[in-house]
């Protein structure tokens, strides 16, 4: 796939001629990816060269269907199915969860849960965030994903959490490095940022493992029952990722 602006990508249909009057292969298919202003994330068009002339293809694959394999771990989509044992294991991991996720406190029962996939799906749908479902021999362990995706300026924040039993393992670090890989590699965003409590230390932990810079603190930033909480708050570009491509290996699938 090539990645063009709108200008490039008029062009190459003007200068597009029909099949039998150019040494074109029938049916040789050119594709581009174009971010009409008029969008808030690319759009993928085939530009296909067939016997009767030019047409295009739209092409918008949404992230209903992600898979994405790391060392250990399976990241996949949330769906409607996952609710159940997404339930079960917020309710298993409530007390250390609420520590740090104000949401929390919001989900008392399965419908609740499924009001909130239901809006995952939703997003993933218009390609406007990410929430994945990270799976150990085909088990819920956890989830990682985006927030909202800002495809104009090629940046998001990333977030993730793991059921209580699973703490220790490394399977944040190693879920949320697998999902940088593909924020980078295969969506190419540009920045990536997150935030931790101060007072959350594994999480500031991991973050840094991964190789994330500091940039500052944002005082008082979120409220959990009664309290606001200062948080760190770091941030990753391409560039920083290019030069961690070789620690993040150990998490990758090889």
């Amino acid at each position: 796939m090539t990645h063009v602006n709108t200008t490039d990508f008029i062009r190459a249909l003007i200068n597009a001629r029909h099949p039998d009057s150019a040494p074109l292969v029938p049916e040789k298919i050119r594709t581009a990816t174009v971010m009409p202003s008029s969008y808030g994330y690319p759009i993928q068009f085939s530009l296909v060269l067939g016997s009767y002339g030019v047409y295009l293809k739209l092409m918008i694959d949404d992230f209903n269907t992600l898979v994405i394999r790391g060392a250990r771990l399976i990241l996949r989509s949330a769906r409607l199915d996952d609710v159940m044992e997404l339930f079960r294991l917020v309710s298993e991991s409530r007390e250390e969860l609420a520590k740090w996720l104000p949401w929390i406190e919001f989900v008392r029962s399965v419908e609740d849960e499924r009001h909130i996939v239901e809006q995952w799906i939703y997003e993933m749908q218009l390609r406007s965030a990410i929430h994945l479902c990270v799976t150990r021999d085909w088990k819920i362990v956890g989830l990682v994903g985006t927030h909202q995706i800002d495809w104009i300026n090629q940046r998001t924040s990333v977030g993730y959490w793991m059921g209580t039993n699973y703490v220790g393992q490394h399977y944040t670090t190693e879920s949320t490095a697998v999902l940088l890989n593909f924020l980078f590699e295969n969506l190419r965003l540009h920045r990536v940022f997150i935030q931790a409590a101060t007072e959350n230390e594994p999480s500031n932990r991991v973050i840094k493992r991964l190789g994330f810079r500091w940039e500052g603190l944002l005082r008082e930033n979120e409220r959990i029952k009664d309290r606001f909480f200062d948080h760190n708050i770091y941030g990753m570009t391409q560039n920083d990722f290019a030069g961690l491509k070789e620690s993040h290996s150990v998490y990758l699938r090889r």
